[in-house]
């Protein structure tokens, strides 16, 4: 196939690669809106721009979730011609800054982007800024591209093996470490880019060809322009023309003519070089480079950036090289000095990021690769190798590249906090938000509190959240160079028990069914996706409890009965295990059992918006023949329509509570037809055809709840005759349990209202039974919720209609004597009618027993008697 096929076809497939995700972690509307939750939010921030001073965070509305892409925007705006000398301006090379510059007054001109001086403007329009962003990062996309290309024609010119220019190709484009950085806007591929036509046109000048110094200088400097470390890649012109076959006096003519160019040219793209190598080494103290020898951490960014299975394979073919090759040719030499000398001077220098070693990742594939293909010895096994290994680091590389596709976890983690957190609500930071370290919440809503990594300040402020991430704690993946004072941080205040994991939001790497799981990387590559936890201060009123995720029912007991039984004894404190079938041991003739005769409909229907999107609607309340309250999943705005197979929904109004009112085409029985069983969402599993029996209790009569009443899950036929045979009352009552159920709620607040009814007969069975001093057991915090809502005079009176009774600490129960339940969600309102029943201390104990008994949680979980 002749070159400019396969380079065709390399350009598509590194196009492809590295375009798709392009508009990742861009400032946007979206974004804004979790900012700026209000528009005089937004008008207050940007009445703040008179400010001489602003905090960092100040401008996190208008940076991507990479750190130093704004830095390179803040630079060119930096920018005085009069005063470009002055370092203080920017740190970069200006080799990218100057290009990048020039290209956005074209597309300016060309009214494609918007520039101005006034920040404001892009605080107002996100959009626009995010242009400024994609095109920085199209111009790094176009460089990568070109140094996949220069890579294949440099494998091709030094081992002459289409072959293995093709593949030394392929591997670098899904190369994590090389494909990660081909998506932003920075200046480390440019720098590899000049890098590598400096090697092929010194590569050709050691194989004969004539190549004039100037120019090799020239391209190194434009390399070393664009960031200084990259003043190393000199090296290559210089040992370039030391392997020369040349006369001593014309290696030095050389020598000189090149650095000469390459002065020059570093010199017009960094005019202030002397100063910022000063200000990079010595002016800022504790952040200055300083001398220390690490190349294990380089090793690890190898191993990492490229796979393990590729590290292997080419640093086996670089020893292959040194071993079985006795006259390595001056072009394999040239690349190999420079990959030991840029790697050692490298590991000599505090800059522990991945990045900093990307000039090395192109020669080291180059070498690597096209060593196997030489090697003739066993092809079949050398063939089997290099595709194994090539299929490895595809699937590798893509699924890091599936990090840009998929929403950011910060995305996630903002708008989680504006629908789960109450404003006002104190958030706990260990540093002044940075947009790359956490998700983007609105600073006026919400008051941050900003500990530092003292462990006294957080117990001092006591904010109600806390959020850390992976680059402020060992939250895998977390960086290789994390602090041990994060560390210790982080220790202290898990030991501490002061805050619970509310929402953790990770996603590891993953493609094709496999996923890359690491405890630790370098810090840069965990850029595009940390992992970021929400913690919830634990309450006081009531306990909560760490549950390891296994002990969550997942399933229920084919046997209900066969339910182990917690039987916690209010006055004495003691707790005895039993198994449920054995209830009717604990209970005397005379005492009644209250049950909740309400049942589960198939609340949970799929639909389809008019635009073909995906809706999740859940029933909450039929409101009349054609009209239900319902929750939906998915975006759909008032009067718009949405489709099944049979049924058609139109949502007529949103709520204040963030339900809907929605009219559907089917009177209220016949929609239920179309609907599955509403499993509740810590039941990570599709529901099932055996869940419409399970879910039920035994004696469900009535439609209208949407969650089970599941302390009488554990009840069958032949328990309730045993109980009727003793002597034991059974009667019933009625309360729809609503989504609320599921819900967490804080101490202040109301709970929904929900329907229930206590009939005259049941009335009567239980005011005669407390008459006769009998114990009262309901069996569910539903039926105390409904027998305390319907007492007057310390008696039950029959009674229909609704109740938002919010049972906690303080409440005096006037008919509830023993309470049958199930184990409960923290800061659900259950545990706070139980702590409040039993005691918070009591069952605290209980719980705890439970955790380590590896007793079964929640709905199909196990079952406590509280007598």
């Amino acid at each position: 196939m002749r070159d400019k096929y396969i380079a065709g076809i390399l350009i598509i497939l590194s196009m492809a690669v590295f375009i798709t995700g392009l508009n990742w972690g861009l400032p946007s509307e979206k974004l804004n809106g979790l900012y700026f939750s209000k528009e005089e939010h937004l008008t207050k921030h940007i009445s703040e721009l008179k400010e001489t001073e602003l905090p960092r965070f100040f401008y996190n509305p208008i940076r991507t979730y990479h750190p130093d892409e704004y830095f390179i925007l803040k630079c060119l705006y930096m920018i005085k011609i009069p005063d470009i000398f002055n370092f203080s301006q920017f740190s970069i090379g200006g080799a990218f800054l100057f290009l990048y510059g020039a290209i956005l007054f074209i597309l300016y001109k060309l009214n494609f982007i918007s520039i101005t001086k006034d920040i404001a403007f892009y605080f107002l329009h996100p959009e626009k800024i995010a242009r400024m962003y994609i095109v920085g990062r199209f111009i790094c996309v176009l460089y990568g591209t070109g140094i996949v290309i220069l890579t294949y024609f440099l494998t091709k010119k030094i081992f002459k093996s289409k072959i293995a220019g093709f593949f030394s190709s392929f591997l670098l484009i899904f190369s994590p470490l090389f494909l990660l950085n081909a998506h932003y806007m920075y200046v480390d591929i440019p720098g590899v880019f000049w890098m590598m036509i400096l090697l092929f046109f010194c590569v050709k000048y050691i194989n004969g060809e004539k190549i004039n110094p100037l120019i090799i200088g020239f391209l190194s400097g434009m390399s070393a322009g664009n960031k200084l470390t990259f003043i190393l890649t000199f090296f290559i012109p210089l040992i370039t023309f030391m392997m020369a076959k040349e006369e001593p006096r014309k290696k030095i003519k050389n020598i000189s003519l090149s650095f000469l160019s390459f002065s020059i040219t570093l010199f017009l793209t960094t005019p202030y070089l002397f100063s910022a190598l000063f200000h990079l080494f010595h002016a800022e103290g504790k952040h200055a480079t300083k001398f220390s020898f690490i190349p294990g951490f380089y090793i690890l960014c190898l191993r990492y950036g490229l796979g393990f299975p590729l590290f292997l394979l080419l640093l086996s073919g670089l020893f292959i090289t040194f071993l079985f090759e006795r006259n390595i040719s001056s072009d394999k030499k040239l690349l190999i000095l420079w990959i030991l000398f840029y790697f050692f001077t490298m590991s000599c220098l505090s800059l522990k990021f991945a990045r900093y070693i990307l000039p090395v990742i192109p020669p080291f594939i180059i070498i690597g690769t096209g060593k196997w293909f030489e090697f003739q010895k066993y092809k079949f096994i050398r063939n089997v190798l290099i595709i194994s290994v090539g299929v490895f680091t595809f699937v590798y590389g893509m699924a890091f590249e599936t990090l840009f596709i998929r929403e950011n976890v910060r995305t996630e983690a903002g708008l989680w906090i504006k629908e789960n957190i109450k404003p006002q609500s104190d958030i706990g930071v260990t540093e002044i938000p940075w947009q790359f370290q956490l998700p983007p919440f609105d600073y006026y809503t919400y008051p941050v509190a900003v500990s530092g990594y003292r462990f006294e300040k957080v117990k001092e402020k006591r904010p109600l959240y806390f959020i850390l991430s992976s680059f402020q704690a060992p939250i895998p993946p977390y960086p290789t160079s994390l602090e041990k004072k994060r560390m210790n941080f982080y220790r202290e205040f898990i030991k501490s028990g002061l805050y619970r994991e509310e929402k953790r939001f990770e996603r590891y790497p993953s493609f094709a069914g496999f996923t890359f799981k690491f405890r630790k990387i370098p810090e840069d590559m965990v850029y595009v996706n940390p992992t970021i936890i929400i913690f919830k201060k634990m309450n006081k009123e009531i306990f909560d409890y760490n549950l390891p995720k296994e002990l969550i029912a997942q399933y229920p007991l084919k046997e209900r009965e066969k339910a182990r039984l917690m039987v916690v004894d209010r006055k004495s404190g003691n707790i005895i295990e039993s198994i449920f079938e054995k209830l009717d041991g604990f209970l005397q003739p005379g005492e009644v059992i209250v049950l909740n005769d309400s049942k589960v409909i198939p609340a949970r229907l799929y639909f389809r918006k008019e635009t073909g999107g995906k809706l999740e609607v859940f029933l909450l309340r039929n409101k009349g023949e054609y009209i239900w309250e319902v929750l939906i999943r998915g975006k759909i705005k008032p009067g718009r329509k949405f489709y099944s197979s049979e049924v058609e929904g139109e949502v007529l109004e949103k709520t204040e509570k963030g339900s809907y009112i929605v009219r559907f085409n089917l009177e209220k029985e016949k929609i239920k037809e179309y609907g599955e069983i509403p499993l509740p969402p810590y039941i990570k599993r599709e529901p099932q055809p055996e869940d419409m029996e399970y879910y039920q209790t035994v004696y469900a009569k009535k439609e209208g709840s949407v969650a089970a009443p599941t302390a009488g899950l554990h009840f069958t036929e032949e328990i309730l005759k045993k109980l009727e045979k003793k002597g034991v009352k059974i009667t019933f009552l009625t309360l729809h349990i609503g989504w609320a159920s599921f819900k967490i709620i804080r101490k202040e607040e109301k709970v929904d209202e929900e329907f229930f009814e206590i009939p005259e007969e049941t009335a009567e069975v239980i005011n005669e039974a407390k008459r006769s001093g009998k114990r009262i057991i309901a069996v569910g915090t539903s039926c105390v919720r409904a027998l305390e809502s319907a007492e007057k005079d310390g008696k039950v009176i029959p009674f229909k209609g609704f109740t938002n009774l919010f049972i906690k600490k303080g409440h005096i129960f006037k008919i509830v004597d023993a309470l049958i339940t199930n184990f409960h969600l923290p800061n659900s309102t259950h545990l706070y009618l139980v702590c409040a029943f039993a005691g918070k201390e009591l069952m605290e104990k209980a719980y705890k027993l439970a955790v380590e008994k590896r007793y079964r949680f929640y709905s199909y979980g196990d079952a406590m008697f509280i007598i």
